[in-house]
């Protein structure tokens, strides 16, 4: 049995240091880094969940996984979403995903363009990016996601205009496998 574990943008597969080996001694475990981030390239442009779970799907033939259960959190909630229900249909055996994103219109017209806090001289940018909203309890995964904006701040929200214009619910009800939700 394959899991193959998605993270937040603008995170990497670190996010799941502790977990990788918890799952690791029942499973074969799979993380990838969300193209663009961490070290992965980066798209050519600013994409979308249906385009980049094409280029997982890509690397899970490639890996010759055959049937993968798949975790996603927020972001790798949507990827997770849509291998399972539309680009891998029927080659999914299980679906977890935690923060599922799902936002009205406002708040999704309100979202894009997603830019990165201005640089300024006296630093408070970095202050900025750690406080930007959704609010992140945890001050490590904070910091992280700080340090991955001021990184790669061309390309640092990228994946949110993909989140922003992606509907879940649409494609939820065309996923066979049995599916998880949870919430943090």
């Amino acid at each position: 049995k394959t899991i193959v574990l998605f993270n937040q943008a603008p995170l990497d597969l670190r996010v799941y240091r502790r977990l990788i080996p918890e799952l690791a001694g029942s499973l074969r475990v799979i993380a990838f880094d969300t193209p663009g981030y961490g070290e992965s390239d980066p798209p050519d442009a600013i994409t979308t969940i249906e385009e980049y779970s094409i280029t997982f799907a890509e690397a899970i033939d490639a890996l010759g996984v055959q049937r993968p259960s798949v975790f996603g959190s927020h972001t790798g909630a949507d990827f997770a979403v849509e291998l399972a229900g539309a680009t891998m249909v029927g080659r999914i055996d299980r679906v977890v995903v935690m923060g599922l994103p799902f936002y009205e219109e406002s708040v999704r017209r309100s979202r894009v363009p997603a830019t990165v806090p201005a640089f300024r001289d006296d630093g408070l940018h970095l202050l900025e990016s750690f406080h930007r909203p959704p609010s992140v309890y945890d001050a490590d995964l904070r910091g992280r996601m700080t340090a991955a904006v001021v990184d790669r701040p061309d390309r640092a929200f990228w994946a949110n205009h993909a989140i922003y214009a992606y509907r879940p619910g649409e494609v939820l009800p065309k996923i066979s496998a049995p599916v998880l939700f949870l919430s943090n």
